[in-house]
């Protein structure tokens, strides 16, 4: 039988003893047997009649038993007898217990004829009350200190549910229609209290309810509690509105009972939740539009329909989150469905502070006392510079499909698919665009794990691991990635204020593994990396490189950072003048912020520079190196512009002392040496000498107009300011001087070097550099 079959006939039951006791009371004893109960389909099982009195007569147990298996038990029944007609007849008991034992879901619920026979009662039961200290119908909660007291043209119910306390009358106000009013209050006897106000009528329909009533929030928490619609860790704190109801009950059993409803905030709402662990959710509803409710009175199904809706949602470091909803439905379970958009600006996060994040989705809650669940098809996430340190925020967008969370006994899981087209890290100077990523994300509990792979490079790689989000251990593995600059140029993916750097060619590679812990101090990090650069070309203000090259591994532990020893490569470095074939061996020193490099040679001037092994270290003041060049031509050192005039051969050797400062480069006392056999060298300019032209700048050009040396030294000085000074002596002959006589010139030769260098790279563009040496 259905449970609120049980209290139909129960409470019918119940009317009906009391009506027989009063009508036998002259004879109760006897005639409360079963020839009278029969009528309504009660057997009389047990009575324990303990005294019969000239005014009342009490039964410590009785008990009845409905032909369809309800069973009515009643102790400490007190009934009156030969009381004056003037006298309100009261009859009371201690506790009166109703339970069905049989099933019976056929047979449906007369409501509208239970709710007519008691709109009857004040024709047969006028001049009577009843007391109930305790009822008991299965399984609903049980009532305590039930009193119903029933005139000619009025009834007057109370009882206690719980700890809250109500109150009923109805009161005749034509021949079909009545006044209803309900209040509530915490405690017996309180002034403060809650009232329902309404109209019932009768047609021949049905039966039809309207009412209204002005509520405060916390009074819902207890009848949504009380009725199975609210769960318990739902808290309904604070908020005022105003409620307006429809029932409509029909005659037809077929058809069903429905409330209608609609609720209208008037003041702010406060709302909260608290999981099984304790953390809380605190939401606090500001405007939007009314609510309406429908609910069936056969069971505890309903629903509620809002349009829109705005909240304010604090959770633990989530604080003041402002969420808008639209097409919120619910119904009982509770179950919800909204469409969900929040728009965030100054927003602060436990990930960091963000200038703004937006978030959409329609989403699925479902609502019970042991936790909650929520599910969604796409969840679409903007942020804007959210703050990932000193320095460092990130703008991206995040595209979750098949999103599925949820709290169920203190077990938090999530799972769901991301994609994000790009990731944008901003500095002070610069904007990164990092590539974007899809895959999976999943967490258990406070456990989150990532299964991912990288998108739109020249090879996508996997990024998976793990971080727990309570121990704040952590893992995680990029394996296979491989970024090509020639569709992009490393300007598109890094936007800067200044942009004197690009690579315009070539790829890198990378792997890293790394796990951490958290500590006092912050995150302890252990792990390994390894970037591989492979044909890369660019510039660096106005010097072009191509084909740099180099493998370098990391690692990382609590303490510090280490670089494995590598070589470094480039085929052509231009700044100005051209130097290729650049290779190196290199061991870098973290700790001590050093460089230690061997093997560094280079080609210039179809020569070759090399240089001493050499630290570079920038705690020390001085960093020297010393630069060794050979079987450099002078035809092609003299090439550029400045020495147009000048054609020579040969080729020279020269030892270079370098020291580096903080305030630039100098060379002190540097030598150069002309290799054997010597050469030639013929300045143009001197050839139009007249013959009595014999000073010593004239004689030294006259003789430089086809001079053969054999002997070429110089000393070589280079300070801060860019400044070179050769001091040079050549020994040769020019055949068509004075008979060839031997010849020593000591020349001083001075140049800014920068200057010379900026005139130079005026001449030409790195772009068209990089253009025509990647095109050969």
């Amino acid at each position: 039988m259905k449970i609120s079959q049980r209290l139909s006939i129960g409470a019918a039951v119940v009317i009906v003893l009391f009506v027989a006791g009063w009508l036998l009371r002259n004879a109760i004893v006897r005639q409360v047997s079963n020839p009278i109960l029969a009528e309504y389909d009660v057997e009389l099982i047990d009575i324990s009649l303990d005294a019969l009195a000239t005014s009342t007569a009490s039964i410590s147990y009785l008990k009845l038993v409905h032909a369809r298996g309800t069973t009515i038990e009643i102790e400490d029944l007190t009934l009156p007898i030969n009381t004056a007609d003037s006298t309100i007849r009261t009859y009371s008991a201690r506790r009166v217990s109703i339970e069905t034992t049989t099933p019976d879901d056929e047979a449906p619920l007369e409501l509208a004829l239970l709710i007519k026979q008691f709109l009857s009662l004040p024709e047969q039961l006028a001049g009577n009350a009843i007391n109930i200290a305790e009822l008991e119908i299965a399984p609903y909660p049980g009532i305590s200190d039930l009193k119903w007291a029933v005139s000619e043209t009025e009834q007057h119910l109370s009882w206690a549910l719980g700890s809250v306390y109500f109150s009923a009358e109805t009161i005749r106000s034509g021949d079909t229609d009545y006044e209803i009013g309900i209040t509530l209050a915490e405690q017996a006897g309180l002034n403060e209290t809650q009232a329902i106000g309404g109209e019932l009528r009768q047609n021949e329909q049905g039966i039809l309810i309207v009412g209204h009533t002005k509520f405060g929030l916390p009074y819902l928490q207890k009848m949504g509690g009380m009725a199975g619609i609210l769960p318990d860790a739902v808290d309904l704190k604070s908020g005022t509105g105003e409620l307006t109801f429809e029932v409509n009950v029909p005659f037809d059993v077929a058809q069903l009972p429905a409330v209608v409803a609609t609720v209208t905030p008037s003041s702010p709402w406060r709302v909260g939740y608290t999981d099984e662990s304790g953390d809380s959710t605190d939401v606090l509803i500001s405007g939007g539009s009314p609510i309406g409710i429908r609910s069936g009175l056969s069971g505890t199904e309903w629903s509620v329909q809002r349009t829109d809706m705005a909240l304010l949602v604090t959770n633990e470091e989530w604080r003041n989150v402002p969420l808008s909803t639209t097409n919120l439905s619910c119904q009982s379970g509770p179950v919800c469905s909204l469409q969900a958009d929040v728009v965030w600006l100054d927003a602060i996060t436990p990930a960091g502070s963000a200038e703004k994040i937006e978030v959409s989705s329609a989403l699925g809650v479902t609502f019970a006392n042991n936790g909650w669940q929520l599910s969604s098809d796409a969840i679409d996430v903007g942020v804007e510079s959210l703050s990932l340190g000193t320095d460092v925020s990130m703008t991206s967008l995040f595209y979750f499909e098949n999103v599925r969370a949820g709290e169920i006994d203190s077990i938090v899981s999530a799972s769901g698919g991301v994609f994000t087209p790009t990731i944008q890290l901003q500095t002070d100077a610069q904007v990164v665009t990092v590539p974007g990523m899809k895959g999976k994300i999943s967490m258990q509990n406070a456990k989150v794990t990532f299964d991912l792979v990288t998108i739109n490079l020249l090879r996508n790689g996997s990024v998976g691991g793990q971080h727990d989000l309570d121990g704040g251990e952590g893992d995680i593995a990029l394996e296979g990635i491989e970024l090509s600059f020639d569709d992009a140029p490393l300007s598109a993916r890094v936007a800067s204020e200044e942009e004197r750097f690009d690579i315009s060619s070539g790829t890198v590679a990378l792997d890293l593994r790394a796990n951490w812990v958290s500590a006092a101090s912050g995150f302890l990090i252990e792990g390994q990396s390894g970037i591989q650069a492979n044909a890369l070309a660019g510039f660096y203000t106005d010097t072009a490189f191509v084909g740099a090259a180099t493998n370098i591994e990391l690692h990382y532990d609590a303490t510090a950072l280490t670089v494995e020893p590598t070589s470094i490569s480039v085929e052509l470095l231009d700044m100005g003048v051209a130097i290729e074939n650049i290779s190196a061996d290199i061991e870098v020193d973290i700790i001590a912020s050093s460089v230690d490099v061997d093997n560094l040679q280079m080609s210039a001037f179809n020569g070759v520079i090399s240089a001493a092994p050499f630290s570079f270290s920038t705690a020390s003041e001085v960093n020297n190196v010393i630069l060794t060049a050979r079987e450099i031509e002078l035809a092609e050192l003299l090439s550029i512009k400045e020495f147009a005039a000048v054609n020579v051969t040969g080729t020279i050797t020269a030892v270079l002392p370098v020291a580096i400062t903080d305030d630039g480069i100098t060379i002190d006392a540097g030598k150069l040496d002309g290799e054997e056999p010597g050469g030639i060298i013929r300045y143009l300019g001197g050839s139009n000498l007249d013959d009595g032209e014999m000073s010593g700048l004239g004689l030294a050009t006259a003789a430089l107009s086809n001079f053969e040396y054999d002997s070429l030294t110089a000393d070589v000085n280079y300070n801060r300011a860019g400044d070179l000074n050769l001091q040079m002596q050549i020994k040769g002959r020019n055949p068509e001087l004075d008979n060839g006589r031997p010849v020593v010139l000591n020349l001083g030769v001075e140049n800014n070097i920068p200057q010379m260098l900026k005139s130079l790279q005026a001449a030409r563009a790195v772009e068209e550099i990089l253009e025509k040496r990647l095109a050969d």
